[in-house]
């Protein structure tokens, strides 16, 4: 070709790069074989820019360019490699280290643009070639047939999913290597004659090649669902979650469903693999539905063997906004950590996590049933902490919750047969019976006894005031006897300063 119709061609071709790069980046997620693909585009598409501007600029500019070229095409071919390695891998077989290594080199390029004499990025083929021009071709060509390799022998397995269009882009990147190996040796003076041809065939190449490796992914609808599964849902959910194809393949999962289906069936979980594998009727056992149906949207699932219940919701995914169906996603909800978790809820709800002892809202429910079934009176006892203010101002709010721990110990050890309930920061309340009245004195004896040994070797001493209200009248507002009980505790606190 001619320097600008061929500079028009490269321009063309780098449109389609990028517009295929934009297309899959902004639909799919990283680590994906779209996301992969797209960055493959948009480095070719620079590349392709780069070309077509050294075609049309002045002989003069030509070697100003020559860094951003080296790493253009290390990160093309780089590129390259990573989406055949994520297209052509099983998921479950790769290696993040593996894909991302060979990123040494553009790095190393980096390194040396910055710091090595401006000469040593000239074009090859524009003077002789330095060691560096070496390493750079090693490595481009190394990778590139590292690609080429992996679509082989994928395509040469016993894989079938998408083998049509796999197979055709296999083919046209064979294609395509031949002619950048034609090129360059081209490039080094051989069979002059033919550069132009050369140059035409490796133009078409790289168009069939960008063009058909875009239809073959479009056309790949395992790929689409495991991209659009991985940007919507995987970082979304704490939840085993399993994406299936049309067929009932499997296609991927997060890491908690393949710990959770080890630990149920010690099976590891592959690309392919069908749902009656993934989850087998010996071991999993639907629950109100025939284990044929598939149809389902919500199932319970029960793991014979430990007696786990799941609760299974099955979702369809669909291409972008289209309402074309591509496959399905199942999330399974294990209700034994739920079940665990309302346990847990309803304690937290329910007591006081620094003292242990029950909280102001059980107080006042479990009052309010005593009351309502039981006519005999009894007593509500109010117990306090005296000066928490001033033990959180000198020893701080650390020291404060000590204390509010131990006077809760204190009226537990003093009142064991009886339920403590914290009510405010610093007090507390008790419910005895009415028959304890005749030894209230001595109870109340006992907690400042128990407080003065305590004391002994504190810096600050604790000391527990405490009043009582007799509760009869059923008719009176529980507020009310708590009240009474307070103002007691209020009146006992003022008749000492020291226990």
């Amino acid at each position: 070709m001619n320097n600008y119709p061929e500079s028009i061609f490269l321009i063309i071709i780098s449109l389609f790069c990028f517009f295929y790069a934009m297309y899959f980046m902004q639909r799919n997620a990283k680590e994906t074989s779209a996301a992969s693909f797209a960055a493959a585009n948009f480095a070719m598409g620079i590349w392709n820019l780069l070309r077509a501007i050294k075609n049309m600029i002045p002989g003069q500019y030509y070697l100003s360019i020559g860094a951003v070229t080296y790493l253009v095409i290390e990160f093309s071919a780089y590129t390259l490699f990573l989406f055949s390695y994520r297209y052509s891998v099983p998921t479950e077989k790769q290696n993040n280290k593996v894909a991302y290594l060979p990123l040494i080199f553009p790095a190393s390029t980096i390194i040396a643009l910055l710091y090595a004499k401006a000469g040593l990025f000239a074009l090859a083929g524009t003077r002789p070639l330095h060691v560096w021009d070496y390493l750079h071709t090693i490595y481009g060509y190394a990778l590139i047939s590292t690609a080429a390799v992996l679509f082989v022998i994928r395509c040469v397995s016993s894989f079938q999913q998408n083998k049509t269009w796999y197979m055709v882009l296999t083919s046209i990147l064979i294609v395509f290597i031949i002619q950048n190996f034609a090129r360059y040796f081209n490039k080094l003076g051989y069979l002059p004659e033919l550069t132009a041809t050369i140059d035409y065939f490796y133009d078409v190449c790289t168009l069939l090649l960008v063009n058909l490796a875009f239809f073959a992914m479009y056309s790949d609808l395992n790929e689409t669902v495991i991209s659009e599964c991985r940007k919507k849902l995987f970082d979304r959910t704490d939840m085993p979650l399993f994406v299936f194809n049309l067929n009932n393949e499997f296609l991927t999962a997060n890491e908690i469903a393949k710990v959770m289906i080890g630990r149920n069936t010690n099976t590891a979980l592959h690309q392919y693999m069908k749902y009656d594998e993934i989850f087998p009727a010996e071991v999993f056992r639907r629950l109100g539905i025939s284990q044929g149906n598939s149809d389902e949207q919500m199932f319970y699932l029960s793991n014979v063997k430990t007696g786990t219940m799941y609760f299974c919701t099955k979702l369809q995914v669909y291409r972008g906004h289209s309402k074309k169906e591509l496959g399905y996603y199942c999330t399974l909800f294990d209700l034994d950590s739920y079940n665990l978790l309302f346990k847990n809820m309803e304690s937290s709800a329910y007591s006081d996590p620094l003292t242990g002892c029950l909280n102001g809202s059980s107080f006042f429910m479990n009052f309010r049933v005593e009351m309502q079934s039981t006519h005999e009176q009894c007593l509500l006892v109010a117990a306090g902490l005296d000066c928490l203010a001033e033990i959180n101002a000198v020893l701080g709010h650390k020291a404060g919750d000590a204390y509010i721990a131990a006077a809760a110990q204190i009226l537990r050890d003093t009142l064991p047969e009886n339920r403590i309930y914290r009510m405010e920061s610093s007090t507390f309340a008790i419910i005895l019976k009415a028959s304890q009245l005749s030894v209230i004195t001595e109870l109340f004896a006992a907690i400042r006894a128990a407080c003065s040994k305590y004391s002994r070797e504190k810096s600050y001493p604790l000391v527990i005031s405490a009043g009582y209200a007799v509760v009869g009248d059923r008719d009176v507002d529980i507020n009310t006897y708590y009240a009474t009980a307070v103002s007691n505790m209020m009146l006992d606190r003022r008749g000492h300063t020291a226990v």
